[in-house]
């Protein structure tokens, strides 16, 4: 299975805003020992934790129901992340997809350069593959009025692995 966004031509006046993203990562190019696949059209791209790191970074407090109290989440917002990939732009919807082959599909209503974010840490460590990681793709369920509703948990995802854009 891969995760799948699909891109549009923006609207005139309705472009996305840039990211804040210095780095770029070619779909050729790999990244030490690799946990993230964004595939497009052509070779994928793979992302290590340093890679992810290397992005511009968003960190969140909020509180899930996989969680005990608030927890604090950081790694580079989504957006971000399909940016440095050069593949932000003009996006309707992504597939997500986890190590156990869950999938779900994020329309580009809910993207923006600061939420959801691809967390790899969690209280400021790594998230461990037994504690649902090393990414999970989370909103500020607690602030954001857009991310507050029940649905929005459902596009949460855990163990995030694969990524898919055509």
């Amino acid at each position: 299975m891969s995760l799948v966004l699909t891109r549009r031509p923006s609207p005139v006046g309705m472009a996305r805003p840039p990211t804040q993203a210095t780095a770029t990562y070619p779909l050729d190019t790999a990244y030490g020992q690799d946990f993230l696949t964004l595939k497009a059209k052509g070779p994928d791209a793979l992302f290590d934790d340093a890679a992810l790191c290397d992005l511009p970074q968003t960190a969140i407090t909020t509180t899930t129901f996989w969680t005990d109290g608030e927890t604090h989440f950081s790694g580079p917002s989504l957006y971000a992340l399909l940016a440095a990939a050069g593949l932000a732009d003009a996006i309707t919807a992504v597939r997500l997809i986890a190590l156990s082959d869950h999938m779900m599909v994020m329309n580009d209503a809910v993207i923006d350069p600061v939420a959801p974010i691809v967390a790899n840490r969690m209280n400021g460590a790594p998230i461990a593959v037994r504690d649902q990681g090393p990414l999970w793709v989370i909103c500020p369920f607690n602030r954001r009025s857009q991310c507050s509703a029940k649905s929005h948990f459902a596009l949460t995802i855990r163990q995030l692995s694969r990524i898919e854009v055509s």
